[in-house]
């Protein structure tokens, strides 16, 4: 059987129209969830990250719920997930039980929504810029690499003034700059303000050494002290393009991503373009 990589996605994937996949597969989630977020959380994901991330938690994991039993996972090998994709990757690698896993989802929105309404910032994606090119321009401009996600495929967090300089010096040159429309720099120092609330969430919840390794997203290897990187994480670049070579060096011959669109298996495609057997369908 193949060895494979589970992959679980974070913000950036659409929820608005999965409720209705949730309550098919797990009803007591969404149940759970609603209690938390309130009934609406799907249809305000857009709204805010304090909505969109426990929405994303519960659809990655109903549909890694529902891959498993399908058998579609192949022989898994190591989880990992994208920024907040890493909650359903500790629950699927038996770290985290699956209401552990909710709530933290629920407290790392709540934490960071409230952190973004403080400060004006923002995400900008250059496409077409390598790692070190977008150092350079981030430095220039007193802005913060916040994902190397494939070739190609870097992203800025800071003040939002300061991103619209960074695109305009982009325009001007003619290279493709796209704002995000997220509400907050993620993955920047500008979410330091959630670290210490979040330590103290982190801190009430139970980890076990996981059954099957899970990597990092901040450190692209198997995670060596969740809680302490869980909370590294709100304000550290994602090291996507990393934990995805670092998963095939590990023996991954094949990735299934667990979510509702193929958002990291497009990356994946893009970071290791000759991988044996080829995109999964």
């Amino acid at each position: 059987m193949t060895r494979t990589a589970i992959i679980f996605p974070g913000q950036g994937v659409r929820t608005a129209d999965l409720r209705a996949i949730v309550e098919a597969h797990d009803p007591e989630l969404l149940r759970q969830l609603e209690s938390l977020a309130g009934p609406d959380v799907f249809a305000r994901a857009a709204e805010s990250t304090r909505f969109a991330q426990p929405a994303i938690f519960c659809v990655d994991l109903v549909l890694w719920q529902s891959a498993r039993s399908s058998g579609d996972c192949g022989d898994p090998l190591a989880y990992s997930g994208h920024s907040l994709g890493e909650l359903p990757a500790l629950v699927a690698g038996g770290s985290i039980d699956q209401d552990a896993g909710l709530w933290l989802a629920a407290e790392r929105g709540r934490l960071t929504a409230a952190v973004a309404q403080e400060t004006d910032g923002a995400m900008l994606a250059l496409l077409g810029f390598g790692i070190e090119e977008a150092a350079e321009l981030a430095l220039e401009h007193g802005v913060h690499l916040s994902n190397d996600n494939c070739p190609g495929q870097v992203v800025l967090s800071g003040a939002r003034k300061d991103l619209e300089s960074v695109l305009r010096t982009s325009e001007a040159a003619e290279r493709r700059a796209l704002m995000l429309d997220v509400e907050g720099a993620f993955h920047s120092p500008l979410m330091a303000p959630a670290v210490a609330p979040f330590e103290a969430v982190l801190s009430q919840v139970r980890f076990a050494a996981p059954q099957q390794p899970v990597f990092s997203g901040i450190a692209a290897e198997p995670f060596s002290d969740i809680p302490a990187q869980l909370a590294a994480a709100l304000t550290q670049p994602v090291r996507w393009r990393e934990t995805v070579t670092a998963l095939q060096r590990f023996g991954a011959e094949e990735f299934v991503e667990c979510g509702p669109e193929r958002v990291l298996m497009k990356l994946v495609n893009r970071i290791l373009p000759h991988r044996n057997g080829g995109p999964r369908p």
